[in-house]
């Protein structure tokens, strides 16, 4: 299946905030978990939940990250 890279993971991947290893869609699909929409996060805040995102997909799994990127549609 081919994914195509939505703004916010464009956005998240060029300012470098993605760690190596890891998908962004699924740093965005952990993200949205929290948060309905992420326009109204700041760079500030959204540097805060990419570091949130990484650690529960180091504790969860790629198996439910991935579960969880694809209940968003990403």
């Amino acid at each position: 299946m081919t994914y195509y890279m939505t703004y916010f993971q464009k956005s998240i991947v060029a300012k470098n905030l993605v760690p190596a290893g890891i998908d962004p869609r699924h740093i965005e699909g952990y993200i949205s978990l929290a948060h309905p929409t992420l326009n109204s996060l700041s760079w500030p805040q959204i540097r805060r939940e990419v570091k949130i995102a990484k650690d529960c997909i180091v504790a969860d799994g790629t198996e439910a990250a991935e579960r969880i990127a694809q209940s968003f549609g990403l």
